[in-house]
Order: structure tokens, then sequence, then C-alpha cells
């Protein structure tokens, strides 16, 4: 194992390290770190849409995220709700990508002018396909925070619903992995996407990493690849990645000590829904 693995056993000892003033973030600059947490500590770090039933082909995948990507803008349009970055543009793009096993290789739009696709997603879809990832579509995407009490949270509020030895809340040192431009030799970009239009993101300060390799090849297998095995070749302590682990039992005990720093379902999915959640979360509260 390469990276570290730091082993906390109640959930106050996990608190006070990821606190603003802990042993974590005490010393640490503003945006030094981001977080990412998961209700089992054994799993990888893969998006949403990679984990089961990936296609055989780049072409064969790409077009089915392209198409439920395409299928959400159709409904959230039919209901006047506002669309991140809409234009003609953006349009042509989605639809080229759900329609056209050529989409990968670059394609016509009109008479004489070509979209060029250098990889997947492009920038042009990247707020579209974060909203859509926020409100529980399977993306290329992988969810982070800026919030280690935020990531805390989402691993506690699933490890309370599954069968898992233990959680865990992962941590990626951004200014380590851009020393010597460790995360462009992992092909990994971290992606930053307008908050406006976006409430799930803002209250869960919310960022993503998306993978940094081209898709060039459309009939190529596609490649998974977790992104703590692309730091696989660096010493443990020039690893910008590290995970805390805490055992399961203690995620009830870990919701409330978060609901004390105001981390609950209700300021993490502004609305009536997330209040609600709050009403069912707040029973398991220790």
């Amino acid at each position: 194992m390469p990276y570290k693995s730091l082993p906390h056993f109640t959930a106050e000892s996990l608190v006070e390290a990821i606190s603003p003033m802990g042993e974590l973030l005490g010393n640490a600059p503003p945006g030094r770190f981001i977080f990412r947490g998961h209700a089992d500590s054994a799993w990888p770090l893969v998006p949403s849409v990679l984990r089961v039933d990936v296609a055989k082909s780049n072409a064969t995948q790409v077009s089915l995220e392209a198409v439920a990507l395409r299928d959400f803008l159709t409904f959230a349009d039919q209901q006047g709700l506002p669309i991140p970055g809409d234009s003609d543009e953006l349009r042509a793009e989605l639809f080229s990508a759900a329609d056209d096993e050529r989409y990968l290789d670059g394609i016509h739009v009109g008479a004489d002018r070509l979209i060029e696709h250098a990889a997947w997603p492009p920038r042009r879809l990247r707020g579209l396909m974060a909203l859509a990832q926020h409100h529980g579509l399977q993306t290329r995407m992988l969810d982070w925070t800026k919030s280690p009490l935020v990531a805390a949270y989402f691993a506690a509020r699933e490890a309370v619903r599954i069968d898992s030895n233990s959680l865990a809340v992962w941590a990626l040192d951004f200014e380590k992995a851009r020393e010597g431009r460790l995360i462009h030799e992992a092909r990994l970009e971290v992606v930053s996407v307008p908050y406006a239009g976006n409430l799930h993101a803002l209250a869960q300060q919310g960022l993503f990493t998306v993978s940094g390799r081209p898709v060039y090849a459309r009939e190529d297998r596609v490649e998974v690849e977790p992104i703590e095995m692309r730091f696989m070749d660096r010493k443990v302590d020039d690893n910008p990645l590290f995970k805390m682990v805490l055992p399961s039992s203690e995620a009830p005990r870990l919701l409330g000590l978060l609901a004390r720093h105001l981390i609950t379902a209700a300021t993490m999915f502004p609305g009536y829904d997330g209040a609600a959640r709050a009403v069912e979360e707040k029973a398991l509260w220790k």
C-alpha cells in the first residue's frame, strides 16, 4: 500500500483530526486539500458510471453516458429549468456524442465546422454533468469536497445503511500533487464548476476529478483505473493521497458530532427533501 492509511477508533478522534484547527488542517492554507468520503474503506476511487456494467468499448460507453446526460437535459428543459452553460454548441456536442459513433474521432457540425474531442467529458459539458450527478445521475466525474467534515458526513450517512467494517475519509494534498507535476503524471484533473444553479454543489463545497487521459480509439476497451493506483510508484511520504479510517460502528456517533457543526442532510441537500432526510437521520444520532 503506497499511501498512508491513518486509523481512528472513535468518532471524536476523527472529527478532532479533521476540524479546522486539528492536526490535519491546523497549519494548512485554504484549498490545499480536497476530500471524499466512502462508507466502505475498501471501495476504490472510481467514478460511479465505471463501477459496474462497463461497456466493452470507449465508443459504446461514451454513447451510453451521453444518452443519459442528453435525456437529463431534455427532461430538465421540459420543466423550464436552467441548464448550466446552455448554448447551441453545447447541445450540438451532447447530441452528437449520444447519436454518432464517430464522436470520438471528431465530427463535422454543419458545412465546415469541426468539433474537436480530446477527452470525455469535454469541458463544455462539465457544468451540466456536475448538476446531473448532484441529482443522482451516474457520470464520469468523481465527487470531492473542500471540507473534510462534509466528506465525513457522506461516509457516515451511507455507512449506517450498508454492511461494512470501516468507513474512510480520503484526502488529496492538491499542493503536493501539483509539485513535480504529480497530478499530470497521474492523468488526473481537478475540476471546479460554477455553483450558480447547483445548490447541492454549493452546500457541499463540491468539486470533481476527471481522468486526464485522452480518449482517442473508440474501439479500445474502457480503462477503469482507480485514482489510488495512479500514485502506486510513489513512496508513502511522497504520495499526495491518503485516507483516514474509522470503524463503521462509529458512524451514528459521527453523524451526531457532525450535526453540531451543522453538517446534516438539511444543510447538504437544501430544500424540503433535505429537511425530511434530516428528520430520519436524527433518529440515528448518538
